[in-house]
């Protein structure tokens, strides 16, 4: 707060103001190196980049390349990364239901199933290998209530 004029005129405000602001601007300006802003610091490293480009081409390009597919994979697994771990869990499902369907399909006889030609104790076996009278199936005994 060291550059305040208390006066009356304006005249004098502005003529005080145009010899000392700019002589005092300047002098600040050149305190600060390189440091007016963004601008300055873009300049400074694309300006360097391409000194580095001048001196080694090979180089410089073969990194421009690294950190383009750098930030093309990372905006890949960010946004599409999952999609193929969904697809290949849902084809896994799929082909388990169709495994299980197939073995209903065919009735496989599993370990714990009883032998061929052991009857049930009590006489009550589910099926009979009576044909149906319309589709040739075998009937299921005792699977209507009666009456």
């Amino acid at each position: 707060m060291d550059n305040i004029l208390i006066t009356s005129s304006e005249e004098v405000a502005r003529s005080y103001a145009l010899k000392t602001w700019s002589e005092r601007n300047k002098a600040e300006k050149a305190k600060k190196p390189g440091s007016s802003g963004f601008m300055d610091f873009f300049s400074k490293y694309t300006n360097a980049a391409w000194a580095f480009y001048e001196d080694q081409p090979a180089v410089a390009l073969a990194l421009a390349a690294i950190v383009v597919i750098s930030v093309v994979m990372i905006i890949f697994l960010c946004c599409i990364g999952t999609s193929g771990t969904k697809a290949a869990r849902n084809a896994a499902a799929t082909d388990q239901r169709r495994i299980v369907a197939e073995r209903k399909k065919k009735d496989e006889t599993e370990a714990d199933d009883q032998a061929v030609g052991d009857s049930d104790p009590a006489g009550t076996d589910a099926t009979s290998t009576e044909p149906d009278s319309a589709a040739g199936k075998p009937k299921k005994k005792g699977s209507r209530k009666a009456d």
